[in-house]
């Protein structure tokens, strides 16, 4: 049976899905560095992003 292409047009819609998220992401994470550099947001120290997140029995501090 011939391919009907349509395996290949769905992975090429996935991956073309996948550059825009990506590119999605690399616009807010510039956002957020400009915002830092300008002093208008701050940094969160490791620990507490893991505890708000409720991972903070995997954080393991370094000795």
């Amino acid at each position: 049976m011939p391919d009907s292409g349509k395996g290949e047009n769905r992975d090429t819609c996935r991956a073309a899905l996948e550059r825009l998220e990506d590119l999605a992401d690399l616009r807010i994470a510039e956002q957020r560095l400009g915002a830092y550099r300008d002093g208008k947001e701050d940094t969160l120290p490791l620990e507490e992003v893991m505890r708000r997140h409720g991972m903070e029995a995997c954080y393991v501090r370094a000795a």
